[in-house]
């Protein structure tokens, strides 16, 4: 049984918050011998692992971003004494962070759901299940979208996040050795194919051959006129320019809005006239990559 602990608290923690968790470590039984902030006990953590004979003063500046805080610190290390200089803390991160990552979040929390259950003209009634896989689905928000969604459905977290991948690859491997144990071994996978495949035609369109989502293994048959007489061969294309420029276009419209919004020698060289056209030129830019994108997706794949 736990006696004695030391409770690590965010840095931004007043005293009435920092005693409240000394009075829930007294009520549960456990002697609560010190609290630390958490920047604190990175950089403590830090120095004891750099730490060796010729380890002198170093200043660390631990930047800790988190679900729900965001404190930066500034500590000076020397041999065995660490020393906070400053503490800058934001106690409403998660609000922030939330509010400039809302248009991703509801772009994967409902747009991308949405169109997987349309391709396969399913209600969202009928889902049974709400897996969650991989680390963002940590965020707070991206689970509260994704629930109300799903009319308050409670998601399964009962599989690690990030090992849920890996733990199949064991299994695979298991399968594909012979040496499958009984959970596995009467298992049997239907895949489907993820991107569409087709061949270019004439005028540079594409023809879609096998469409995405179609069940594999699978055979089908199409009758294609050639271009020249003679022709024996034919080239398959997935239109790679078409999606590197698209995806150029993107990277630059972002960062010049990211310029305009957070970088102030930027924003400062221009007069307001300017600066509204950039940022009326950049919307629509960013709208129309938004309009477009299942269009061009067919397009490449």
């Amino acid at each position: 049984m736990v006696k004695n602990a030391v409770i690590i608290v965010p840095a931004y923690f007043n005293d009435s918050q920092r005693q409240a968790n000394k009075v829930a470590g007294e009520i549960a039984g456990v002697n609560v011998m010190k609290i630390i902030n958490e920047p604190t006990a990175a950089a403590i953590a830090y120095g004891l692992d750099k730490k060796d004979s010729s380890y002198r003063e170093r200043n660390i500046l631990i930047f800790d971003l988190s679900g729900g805080t965001f404190d930066v610190s500034l500590l000076t290390i020397d041999n065995d004494i660490f020393k906070v200089k400053a503490t800058w803390r934001h106690p409403s991160c998660r609000a922030k962070f939330e509010e400039l990552n809302m248009d991703l979040f509801r772009g994967s929390a409902w747009s991308q759901v949405e169109k997987c259950l349309n391709d396969v003209e399913m209600n969202k009634m009928s889902v049974h299940d709400v897996v969650l896989v991989g680390g963002s689905t940590r965020i707070p928000k991206v689970q509260q979208l994704l629930q109300d969604f799903f009319n308050g459905k409670t998601l399964c977290k009962d599989i690690n996040a990030d090992e849920a991948v890996a733990y199949w690859c064991g299994y695979s491997a298991l399968l594909l050795s012979g040496r499958g144990n009984e959970k596995v071994k009467d298992l049997t996978l239907l895949d489907i194919i993820p991107l569409s495949l087709g061949i270019e035609i004439k005028g540079g369109y594409m023809s879609v051959m096998i469409p995405r989502n179609t069940a594999i293994p699978t055979k089908m048959e199409h009758i294609y006129t050639t271009v020249y007489d003679y022709q024996t061969a034919i080239d398959f294309k997935e239109y790679k320019k078409k999606a590197e420029a698209r995806r150029a276009l993107e990277n630059f419209a972002y960062k010049i809005r990211n310029k305009v919004k957070y970088e102030k020698n930027f924003s400062s060289q221009l007069d307001s006239t300017d600066m509204k056209k950039i940022e009326e030129a950049v919307g629509l830019a960013i709208e129309w990559l938004d309009d477009t994108y299942e269009l061009l997706e067919e397009d490449i794949y």
